[in-house]
């Protein structure tokens, strides 16, 4: 059942790594706003998804904390920032063409 509390798994594959992290929903306000976290390698992923209405249609907000709490990803995050933000923006753009053709 969806909701607080809920729980599921997200497989990634980069490059020729596949990897497996494991979400928590923290908040739920149906139909307009989604928190989950994920505590993966060291590091809190704490993201938030938000819709709203607006005369041209949707807005979706969507905010993501990543707080590294070991020593290693302290050190690599701010590195792989670049491939955190180009990766997302890739889901952005699916995520576009998808609504922009329903």
């Amino acid at each position: 059942e969806a909701g607080v509390g809920m729980r599921f798994r997200e497989i990634r594959t980069m490059g020729k790594r596949r990897m497996t992290m494991e979400f928590e929903v923290t908040e739920s306000r149906a139909p307009s706003h989604l928190r989950i976290v994920c505590d993966d390698h060291g590091t809190l992923w704490d993201s938030a998804f938000t819709l709203s209405e607006h005369p041209d249609g949707t807005e979706l907000v969507i905010t993501m904390d990543a707080r590294a709490y070991q020593w290693l990803p302290r050190l690599l995050n701010p590195v792989m920032k670049p491939l955190f933000r180009k990766g997302l923006n890739q889901h952005l753009d699916a995520l576009k063409v998808h609504f922009s053709t329903s």
